[in-house]
Parts: C-alpha cells; structure tokens; sequence
C-alpha cells in the first residue's frame, strides 16, 4: 500500500539539499578565488618590482642599454632561480648550435679544448676530421693562449667552446702555440667557421672484445652505432665494452633507440612528474642483443648515458666497470619561444626500467658492480690514454674476457685485479 509524502517533507529535503550544495560550491569558490587572488597578487608584485628596477635603470644608469642583452640576462636569471641547477635559457644564437649538436653537426671550428693547469691555456684534446681546425694544421696537443686579442687564462673551458661557435662564414683567429720536441712555436690562424659532421661513436676491435665509445648520443648516434657494432660482430667480435666517460647527454630518444637494440621487451625509462604523476616514456621490442656486455662509466657520466648504464646493468644485461656515477637522473624538456631563444626546464624524475625495480638514481648516481679509478697521473693524461694505457679499459676487458669464457656471475679474482672488485654490499644500484 503506497503512502502519499507530505509535500512540507519534501521541499523540507529540496532545501536542505540546495543548502548543503551551496555550501560546497561556495567553499569550493572561495578556495579557488583565495588561489586565485593569491597567484595575481604575487605576479603583480614580480612585475611591479621588475618595472620599479627597470625605471630606476633607466632613470640613472649612465651609458647606453642593450634591451636584446639586458631581456636575455632577465630570462638566465630567473630560470637560475629555480632550486634545479640543470634548467637553462638558450639565446637565439646558442639554441641553433644546440640544435646542429642534437642533429650530430658543429658549427664551429672542429677542436675541443680543456683548461690545463699549469699555464691557465686551453689544450686542443680531439680535432674532428675535415674541420676548419684541422685544415689548419692544428693537432691535438696543442695550446691556445688567445682568441682574438684576449688572453683565455680568465676564460672557462665552456666559454672558449662557446666562443669558438658561431655562423657559417664568419671567422675567428687564434694564437696557437706548438711544441715539436723542444722547439715551441706560436702562431696566429685565422679560422672560418663552418658546419660539419661530429661523430658520436667511436670503436675498435681488441681480440674478440668490440670496444665502442659513444662520445654522444644525438641524432645521429643509433645509426653509426649499428653499423659499428654490425661490422665489429662480423669481425668476429664475442663481446661489448660500450664507454659512455664523460657523456652528459640529455637527448633520450637517442639512447632509449640505442638501449632498445641491447635490451628485450620491457620498460626502459618512466619519469615521475609534477604532482607525482608517472608516464611510461620508452619500451623496447623483444629483439636484444645475444652477447656479453661492459659498460664503463665515470664521475661525469650523466644523464641520458647514467640511464644507458642503470638499464643495461638493472636487466642483468651488462657489467658496470669504472666509478660512480654523477648522479643528473632529471628529464628537460626545450620549449622554444618566439623570438628564437628556448627554455629547458626540468620537467620529471628519471624511472629506469623494471630490472631497477623503479629504482631512482637522481642525486644518488649508479654504483658499478667492479670499482675502478685511476691514478692520479691516467686522470692528469685522460684524454691522452689510449686503450693499453687506460686503467679502467684495461680492466673492462678482462672482465668481457672472463664472461667470453663463460664464468657468467661471478669473475674470478685471477682475472680482475684486486682494485676491481664488486661494491661490499654486492648491489647493483645504491
């Protein structure tokens, strides 16, 4: 038997229902303005302290100002202002050569240079193959004092690389000073800068073991990576020392289509973003490569290349040999502004893949399974060893040698010196 709801009942619901959902709405609306509020208020107060400055500027400082200079000095500052160190601010003149380096091109005048202690000059370290530099006469070992008419005693070694940068045709002159036997000779070469080709893999084969440095990784890398490593198997090659020393790349296409040559089906890189939201970035087939592999990593391995490592050694793919490394386990992302110039941002935590079982390496770095360091005077000569005298080949090689023979997990102290030996706690990552 139905029984009729007293109308007064029923609007009684009606208003309190209306009244509960105005409450929610209004204190929903008053978090949303109060966020809101607070967001305008801070911004109008950024721009009423940069007019302030600006006006101050203008109104007293005495010579004349460069507004293309004085914005892109803004931009620098603020992304430094960030609490991330790895964010930076590409004028328009430095976002094209990063873009010819993502392409695996320089434009530029074919050296690379470091600081050399002694006497606060840069020392030519690699001159690229058909390089202005290099039709020049300029060889490795080398020094440069000058750049123009400035002494680069003051300069870093970022500065003078940057520098010697520049567009295609215009020109640059250095006074080089060479040393053959006792004899020292110092002369000034006038440079025209030009684009070309830089390589990002290098390899040779040493008995039946493939050594393969990959300086880079950049658009170009994938491929002279696999016809490198083809040719060294059909050179009868039963093992891979894959070198990323010294690599900082943050160009992760590159290395995850690297990675997915070497590495079966599976998760190679997820990033952790704002708000803890986590992507699935890169994967790789089923197709992996069937052979032993070292890789061989120092303190400056950063990273795209600290990833190359932490996959390879997290699937049980690889040995790590050499030290730890640098720790850079952010992803950036570029955004390209009007003008020309671009933003890198650090956007998401790096996630290797599930070998690591999630394991984050940022500010903490990958632990190699055998502790290598070299000596005081290999790290002085590093960019002057070669594969017999390099302390941390020397040892990647042995232990390629002894997993060729077939000893699997474990390498033998008879075939690793005592100074390679795994962490104490045994871990592949910290």
């Amino acid at each position: 038997m139905n029984k009729k709801v007293p109308l007064s009942l029923v609007v009684a619901i009606v208003l309190v229902a209306m009244t509960i959902t105005f409450s929610i709405t209004m204190v929903e609306a008053q978090r949303l303005f109060d966020q809101n509020v607070s967001s305008v208020q801070e911004k109008s107060a950024m721009y009423d302290k940069l007019a302030k400055l600006d006006t101050t500027v203008r109104d007293h400082y005495y010579q004349e100002i460069d507004d293309k200079i004085l914005y892109d000095a803004m931009a620098e500052g603020y992304l430094k202002g960030l609490p991330d160190s790895n964010n930076r601010y590409y004028t328009d003149a430095q976002y094209k050569f990063l873009q010819a380096k993502l392409e695996g091109r320089s434009m530029s005048v074919g050296v690379e240079v470091i600081k050399d202690a002694s006497s606060g000059y840069m020392r030519v370290v690699k001159v690229y193959d058909a390089s202005p530099a290099m039709e020049m006469g300029i060889v490795k070992g080398d020094y440069i004092s000058k750049i123009g008419d400035s002494s680069v005693t003051g300069y870093s070694a970022e500065r003078v690389r940057t520098t010697l940068q520049g567009d295609e045709g215009t020109t640059v002159t250095l006074t080089v000073i060479s040393t053959d036997g006792v004899a020292t000779q110092e002369r000034d070469i006038t440079l025209t800068r030009r684009s070309f080709t830089i390589p990002s893999v290098e390899s040779q084969l040493v008995r039946q073991t493939a050594y393969i440095k990959l300086i880079d990784f950049n658009g170009r890398t994938y491929n002279e990576f696999y016809t490198q490593y083809q040719q060294l198997i059909a050179e009868g090659a039963k093992a891979l020392i894959l070198d990323v020393r010294d690599n900082t790349s943050t160009d992760l296409d590159s290395v995850c289509n690297v990675l997915d040559l070497l590495l079966p089906s599976g998760t190679l890189l997820s990033g952790e973003y704002k708000g803890g939201e986590l992507k699935t970035l890169y994967t790789s087939d089923d197709v992996a490569a069937n052979l032993p592999i070292v890789v061989l990593t120092n303190e400056t391995t950063a990273f795209g290349a600290e990833l190359f490592a932490a996959d390879l050694q997290g699937y049980g793919a690889a040995k790590l040999v050499g030290v730890k490394t640098a720790g850079q386990g952010t992803i950036q992302e570029i955004y390209p502004q009007q003008d020309g110039s671009a933003l890198q941002i650090t956007v998401a935590t790096m996630i290797p893949g599930p070998g690591n079982n999630g394991n984050i390496f940022d500010k903490i770095g990958v632990t190699p399974d055998f502790e290598v360091t070299l000596t005081d005077e290999q790290k002085q000569n590093f960019y002057n060893l070669t594969i017999v005298d390099d302390g941390q080949i020397q040892q990647a090689i042995k232990v390629a040698e002894s997993l060729i023979r077939g000893s699997g997990e474990s390498v033998s102290d008879s075939t690793v010196d005592s100074e390679a030996q795994p962490p104490e706690d045994g871990s592949a990552q910290p």
